[in-house]
């Protein structure tokens, strides 16, 4: 718990609601902090083994429920990406139980809202994403992506290459390329006709930069992917 508690501070504050303080380490801490070090620190692609892990600790009573509110927002984040309509139902569920109880939490009603509008409820998508910018590159690319498709979903295509086009201004390939942000913001692209063309070759500065991001352990910081 010690080695990663600053981690472990950085993600779970963003959840935590006014006058809310963060909770003492349950039994099931241990998971969570084992869940956090593989997908943050070694970047552990997230696969079915996992999610299904995410699932079992979510409906754990023993697991602090501002503990539940991250995982489910994991789970939400893991699995969209995946472009799955298999995958729809089990979106909707997790985040309508996230946004049950955390309604005020900015990444909360980002993610629901998302998700509302894959599920083809685009307008409540859009009315929870008109408020989630927060100035992190991270959070505000994937939040203009999901407007634009949930603006093309209502056919005003227009406004959706608006939005895209601001999604694509914040789109830092060097950092991101490979990441699951790439895979969301391509596919949202290529399905309002306004693609993502990543560059065919790196600079050699780009190249380098990119091995020492997949070869080092960077310190946690609020737009960790």
């Amino acid at each position: 718990y010690a080695s990663h508690h600053r981690l472990y501070e950085v993600l779970v504050t963003q959840y935590l609601l006014p006058g809310q303080s963060l909770p003492l380490p349950s039994e099931r801490s241990a998971d969570v902090l084992d869940y956090l070090h593989a997908a943050y620190v070694l970047r552990v692609r997230i696969g079915p083994e996992v999610i299904s892990r995410l699932e079992s600790m979510v409906s754990s009573s023993e697991v602090p429920a501002i503990e539940q509110l991250m995982l489910l927002d994991a789970l939400i984040t893991a699995t969209l990406p995946q472009g799955d309509p298999e995958r729809l139902a089990d979106l909707d569920r997790w985040s309508a139980r996230a946004f049950e109880q955390g309604t005020e939490v900015p990444t909360v009603r980002a993610s629901r809202g998302s998700v509302l509008v894959e599920i083809g409820r685009a307008a409540e998508g859009l009315a929870l994403l008109e408020d989630c910018l927060n100035g992190q590159d991270f959070n505000d690319c994937l939040v203009h992506a999901y407007r634009a498709l949930g603006r093309f979903k209502l056919g005003d295509v227009e406004s959706a290459r608006s939005e895209f086009a601001a999604a694509k201004a914040l789109f830092r390939h060097e950092q991101w390329h490979g990441e699951d942000i790439a895979r969301i913001v391509e596919r949202i692209g290529k399905a309002i006709g306004s693609e993502l063309k990543l560059p065919t070759t790196w600079s050699v500065e780009a190249a380098r930069a990119a091995f020492r991001t997949r070869t080092s352990t960077r310190s946690a910081r609020p737009d960790i992917p």
